[in-house]
């Protein structure tokens, strides 16, 4: 929510909608990390995000960028796509979009 959206007001959703999504989310990543050791895309490596979800590098090219002027790290790139795929589950997509990496970038970068 931004402060332009409080001066406006508007539909807001409610809590128990948004709770709703958290926990279908959360089911995502369980069935996602079946095999796996962790349940959770916060305990996911980047490796294997990276690998599962087959990014092409187009919709890589910001966070590539940002890793290549040092605005990230390695460990930071991988947050940001560990948040992406977050955001995916939450909206119910399969996969993160590059608009997902670029928002979910953003959002470690505090860029706008």
């Amino acid at each position: 929510m931004s402060p332009a959206d409080i001066r406006l007001g508007g539909a807001q959703e409610e809590s128990a909608a948004v709770a709703g999504r958290v926990r279908l989310a959360r089911q995502r990543q369980t069935d996602r990390y079946v095999d796996c050791e962790w349940t959770l895309n916060a305990n996911a490596s980047g490796a294997w995000l990276r690998e599962h979800f087959s990014l092409i590098p187009n919709s890589l090219r910001d966070l590539d960028r940002a890793l290549d002027t040092g605005r990230v790290t390695m460990r930071g790139y991988d947050r940001v796509l560990r948040v992406a795929t977050t955001l995916a589950d939450l909206e119910g997509a399969a996969a993160p979009t590059s608009d997902r990496i670029t928002t979910a970038l953003a959002l470690r970068t505090h860029d706008s």
